[in-house]
């Protein structure tokens, strides 16, 4: 089995690591547009995100539930199969609202 892909299913938030690289990208792209930050401030901002990132991730996952625990989803009106199923994955199982399925 694909290890990335199981780490995907069970770890759906974004990593704090994702958070800081997109930070850093963004004052990269602010400093060439003109934005006057110095070294320092620069640092000073990546520092800031490196604390803070982990705490919202934290703070975020407990809201998730990942794909591989989820036995049924809504989509459009229905409730199809999930993950974590005796039926393969997006399996039509009842309209939104009904309590048993229909045959």
């Amino acid at each position: 089995m694909n290890p990335v892909k199981n780490f995907a299913k069970s770890e759906p938030v974004i990593s704090a690591a994702t958070i800081s690289a997109l930070v850093a990208a963004l004052i990269t792209l602010l400093v060439e547009f003109g934005v006057p930050l110095d070294d320092g401030q620069q640092t000073a901002i990546q520092g800031l995100v490196a604390v803070l990132a982990p705490v919202a991730v934290i703070l975020v996952r407990k809201y998730v539930t990942a794909n591989a625990n989820v036995v049924e989803r809504a989509r459009d009106g229905h409730v199809l199969a999930g993950e974590a199923s005796e039926l393969p994955t997006n399996t039509h199982v009842r309209e939104i609202g009904e309590l048993d399925a229909r045959d």
